[in-house]
């Protein structure tokens, strides 16, 4: 099996080299799930014909992503995040690592049904 959250977990929890590699994961999945939200909002609105508004474009992002995170989150606080829902759900830590930090982001920020 490739990554799992009990890898990742070790590699959060370590120092130095192996840390760094924790750090670069968790920064490749932000990125690749930013882009994923960003590219099917752009679809969606090109389909629409109409230019989103920035608070529109945050908005469709964040509800296809599955979670709303603070504007500026920083990787350490997307690390202890991931780390505090791994402590609490050790019964998920085969699971793949991209599905762990997915399922740990909805759980500490939810989107509002106002959005």
């Amino acid at each position: 099996m490739g990554f799992s959250g009990a890898d990742l977990q070790k590699s959060c929890e370590s120092s130095g080299s192996t840390h760094f590699a924790c750090a670069a994961f968790m920064r490749g999945w932000s990125d690749g799930t930013e882009a994923a939200a960003q590219n099917s909002s752009g679809t969606i609105y090109s389909q629409q014909g109409k230019v989103p508004s920035f608070g529109e474009w945050q908005a469709m992002t964040s509800a296809l992503r599955g979670f709303c995170p603070p504007m500026n989150i920083e990787i350490g606080q997307s690390i202890a995040v991931t780390l505090h829902f791994l402590s609490e759900h050790p019964e998920d830590w085969h699971l793949p690592a991209g599905q762990i930090v997915l399922e740990a982001m909805k759980s500490a920020f939810p989107c509002s049904t106002a959005q």
